[in-house]
């Protein structure tokens, strides 16, 4: 039995040697992935698109894969990694013209859209232009091979190379044979496939062959959950991932796979099969299509891939100043190596992820100067805090950080080149509400909009904006920096794909974040403003000092500081501006009516730790 495949081993690696100039028509995700495995494998590979922008573009793609590759592999001999990147990409040249390109091939591979008309159309020129001795295969993961080959005198000649994306990682490969496939082109193609490294198994020409007959009607029925209202997307995602081990979920795999695709197949598989009820087609699939949200390849799809690279916060204030920080900064690492020598030394080294691309926007240039200030004030200290004593690595971390955040006046400048909007204003429903029809204008359509409110609606702040399903709260905490909650507040009309990048977003920082719906103070100050409601009567009513109740709320029940403290750190003005904003929404609420201690204070300017003397003096 051993001897027996190994023979068979043999004979297949033997044949495929005849496999040396492989043609790739098609430059996209597929083929350019095929057309790299090829060459690095030590095949000569031509890869054929529409024109001279289209290969360009697929051999940078190519060259981006291939150095990552070669930073893993070759992680301690960069000269070598560099070798197999240059040596690899020697291997691949580029055709516009299909019939010209085949005229020298072992096996031309396509890997075209998923249409059947211009499968057949591109087989029909390649059979009168290729040599006699020419395989033909398709990439196909849907359609019949037999029917796609029809066209073509060598039907003999003729098998599927079905591989999965991204084909520099995903080690299956589907080879498909028809009625007409002889042994010769079959044992040709597991030759091939094996010298490539990949794991090969044999199907017959059946609808999706083994992987996608099974995995389409398992997306299929996925979407109709969701459909139904059954589930939420991210929750179907995390049963499947967590209830049944598979590494990704249904929906993230269509977002990942292609809408279109997955579309396609479906209504492909429906057209041959009407009887076969997995196969019906499937509206919202077919309307996420029509809107061009095709997953991962547009930006978006049941989920947002658009990546947030420039994120601009409005209002440089203590919050806007902090959230500015930590969005530059994004996270830092701190290794410490020692060697062993004559004296013991510490080698450290401070790296600082590539934060986002940050603009503070506030209303003039003294208002930027106060941004800017606390800002550069907030990197020393963390700079000085993580560097150890370091001084050269805390210059370099305080530089490269603050490289990264720019200050502007300039409004609808900024946030026309923005991804991501934090707005950190006054908490005034209608300066909030004047800005956010700006911002709707101004922006792009893909930027997402977001505000620090701690108190307001988010619907209601949004009303007058029309990208209702790009808008959401991130609800950060004084002082940003310290402070590792976010609450990512959804409205009723808030997109999936929104939440998910804004937790996403929020995780890149380094923050817990936990989802809230759009309800007066969130989760945090629903909780605790009883508490402060009640501890401010307490002090009216001289039933204790700010200071004892704080002593009690600290030593008593353990809490990290009292609410008097708390206060003194959050503004007063902001606490008041929450109490007015909660007994205006329901003034039948006792707990809810302002203090008029805090109104007293704020009209005196003590506004607590930024105004130098709150219910403490910080002077």
């Amino acid at each position: 039995m051993a001897m027996s495949v190994l023979r068979n081993f043999t004979r297949n690696m033997a044949t495929a040697a005849k496999i040396n100039n492989v043609v790739v028509i098609g430059g996209g995700l597929m083929g350019s992935g095929i057309a790299q495995v090829a060459a690095a494998t030590g095949h000569n590979v031509t890869l054929v698109e529409m024109n001279d922008a289209l290969v360009e573009k697929a051999v940078g793609g190519i060259r981006k894969s291939l150095e990552r590759v070669a930073k893993k592999q070759f992680k301690d001999d960069a000269a070598k990694g560099q070798q197999f990147v240059d040596g690899t990409l020697a291997k691949i040249s580029g055709a516009t013209k299909p019939e010209s390109a085949v005229q020298g091939a072992d096996l031309v591979v396509e890997a075209i859209v998923e249409r059947m008309d211009v499968k057949h159309q591109l087989f029909g020129k390649l059979d009168a232009a290729a040599p006699a001795h020419t395989i033909f295969a398709s990439n196909t993961s849907s359609l019949s091979i037999a029917e796609i080959g029809s066209v073509t005198k060598r039907q003999d000649r003729f098998g599927g190379l079905h591989f999965f994306n991204p084909v520099p990682v995903m080690k299956l490969l589907e080879i498909i044979r028809t009625d007409q496939t002889s042994d010769e082109t079959f044992q040709a193609l597991q030759g091939f496939g094996q010298r490539l490294g990949k794991a090969c198994i044999t199907c017959k020409d059946t609808p999706g062959f083994v992987v996608n007959r099974l995995l389409v009607p398992y997306m299929a029925e996925a979407i109709r959950l969701l459909e139904r209202g059954d589930a939420s997307a991210r929750d179907i995602d995390t049963a499947m991932k967590l209830g049944a081990g598979y590494p990704m979920g249904p929906i993230e795999l269509i977002d990942y796979v292609g809408l279109d695709t997955t579309n396609n197949i479906l209504q492909g598989w429906h057209e041959k099969y009407p009887d076969n009820p997995l196969f019906v087609p499937i509206k919202t699939l077919q309307q996420l299509v029509s809107e061009g949200k095709l997953g991962v390849k547009s930006g978006e799809g049941f989920y947002s891939y658009k990546n947030i690279n420039h994120v601009t916060v409005i209002g440089g204030g203590v919050m806007g100043s902090g959230i500015a920080m930590v969005s530059g900064l994004t996270f830092v690492r701190v290794r410490e190596r020692k060697k062993k020598s004559v004296y013991h030394t510490t080698q450290l080294t401070i790296t600082a992820a590539n934060g986002y691309r940050v603009t503070v926007v506030d209303v003039n240039e003294e208002a930027i100067g106060r941004a800017r200030a606390q800002v550069e004030k907030d990197l020393r200290r963390m700079a000085q805090h993580v560097s150890k004593g370091n001084e050269q690595a805390e210059n370099k971390f305080y530089t490269d950080a603050a490289a990264r955040t720019t200050y502007s006046t300039k409004l609808k400048e900024v946030v026309a080149a923005t991804d991501l909007v934090i707005e950190a204003i006054v908490e005034n429903l209608e300066q909030k509400q004047s800005l956010f029809k700006i911002l709707d204008q101004a922006a792009p359509p893909h930027t997402i909009l977001t505000s620090n409110t701690s108190s307001l609606s988010i619907a209601e702040i949004a009303s007058g904006a029309e990208r209702k399903d790009r808008i959401g709260g991130l609800h950060f905490f004084n002082p940003v920096p310290l402070m590792k909650l976010i609450e990512v507040v959804r409205t009723g009309s808030t997109s999936d794909s929104t939440h998910g990048t804004l937790l996403a977003f929020g995780k890149s920082l380094r923050k817990t974040c936990i989802t809230c719906r759009d309800q007066p103070g969130f989760v945090v100050n629903r909780l605790l403003f009883p508490v402060i409601h009640e501890a401010l009567g307490m002090v009216e009513r001289e039933d204790a000092t700010a200071h004892d109740i704080d002593v009690a709320m600290k030593l008593g029940l353990g809490h990290p500081m009292g609410p008097f403290e708390l206060m003194d750190i959050v503004g007063l003005d902001t606490v008041r501006a929450i109490q007015r904003e909660r007994y205006a929404r329901n003034p039948s609420d006792a707990a809810a009516k302002p203090s008029e201690l805090l109104e007293r204070m704020v009209r005196e300017n003590k506004l607590g730790v930024k105004s130098g003397e709150g219910f403490y003096n910080y002077k």
